[in-house]
């Protein structure tokens, strides 16, 4: 996902944070009582803990789809809570159930023990804390019982792509199927987007802030839903182009500028014995031709962001690849060489009828 930094790995899963969760941190902050807690050292600590308990909560969701035997690609903390992004999806409606319902069973799990332990040890009454409109002067053990207690209900509103939106979903998917589940799902989601968005407004900008991401979210999974339901049972290999003209990475930006002139190929893979170096792309190739940089070699302009797949793996897969990471191409790979590309170009046009071929 872009704008993330990945910051540990567990369990095999990268855990990244995104630039945007600072929004989740100032809402915090904004709490009654919060703008005092959050300064000095005290505030750091109270900060990181709560970044502990939100990957907790991915966790959660990520090892029992791991349990379903689903690939869990990485884990982006987010200002909703954050997102177990999975490579493949569930393929029934009580695996979705569970595995949604796993990340808030873990925040409400955090927040009974750290009500006990504060029950315990600073013997404070549990119930009066959750009903006071002050996190001032409360140990932080229960400040972070009554935010986990919070994360739990906020992500279990039924607004999807949120966890409750989720449950939702798998609910409703046994009765109509998948596509219509989500796209009832997606609908109530941006619905409650636009309530969220409208109460942000009025009472805080910052519930205006993550309902755009919510909004956004449920336009994105309807459309890798359709995806899935259409693509999900054909493999890339019946239909990736294997007739891509690749250039070597010292090859001229002319050379480049003659093969998109010559076959309207105008995404270019920059390879190197038969592996992979980068790419160099359309936008890139006209501003080197443009600015009269036609001699010097193509590596000075290739991009190395680069997306990989498999052959086993099937189209719905990569095309939700190329929507959560925003990519045009994505490389078919088979013991560490270049069989193919998948493009965003090739895919439009199988979708319109206009070809048999998503490689271009």
């Amino acid at each position: 996902m872009k704008w993330s930094i990945k910051i540990a790995t567990v369990f095999g899963i990268p855990i990244r944070v995104h630039l945007s969760f600072l929004l989740l941190l100032l809402l915090i902050a904004a709490l009654p009582g919060g703008n005092g807690a959050i300064a000095g050292r005290y505030g750091v600590i109270l900060i990181l803990s709560v970044f502990f308990c939100v990957i907790l909560h991915e966790l959660g969701h990520s090892i029992v789809a791991k349990g379903f035997g689903l690939q869990v690609e990485s884990i982006t903390l987010l200002p909703i809570g954050g997102v177990a992004s999975m490579k493949t999806l569930p393929s029934r409606p009580i695996q979705e159930f569970l595995i949604s319902s796993a990340g808030p069973a873990v925040s409400i799990g955090l927040a009974i023990v750290l009500s006990w332990l504060s029950e315990i040890i600073y013997n404070i009454d549990m119930a009066k804390a959750f009903q006071s409109n002050s996190l001032v002067q409360i140990p932080m053990l229960t400040r972070l019982a009554i935010i986990n207690a919070w994360l739990a209900m906020f992500n279990l509103l039924p607004a999807f792509p949120m966890d409750g939106g989720r449950i939702l979903r798998s609910i409703i998917w046994s009765f109509t199927g998948f596509l219509k589940a989500t796209a009832i799902a997606g609908r109530i989601g941006q619905v409650a987007a636009v309530v969220f968005f409208i109460l942000g407004l009025l009472y805080n900008p910052w519930l205006a802030f993550i309902a755009m991401f919510i909004y956004i979210g449920a336009k994105s999974e309807t459309e890798a839903a359709y995806w899935k339901e259409k693509f999900s049972h054909i493999p890339v290999t019946e239909f990736y182009n294997p007739n891509i003209v690749y250039l070597n990475p010292e090859a001229p930006i002319l050379q480049a500028d003659e093969i998109a002139r010559q076959t309207g190929q105008c995404n270019i893979p920059i390879v190197k014995d038969n592996l992979l170096e980068g790419m160099l792309w359309k936008n890139d190739l006209v501003r080197a031709v443009r600015t009269g940089q036609v001699n010097r070699p193509v590596k000075d302009f290739m991009s190395k962001r680069l997306t990989y797949c498999t052959e086993s793996d099937n189209l719905a897969d990569v095309i939700r690849t190329m929507i959560d990471r925003n990519v045009n191409y994505v490389a078919i790979v088979k013991d560490g060489q270049i069989k193919g590309f998948i493009t965003q170009d090739g895919i439009w046009d199988l979708v319109s009828g206009k070809g048999n071929k998503v490689g271009q």
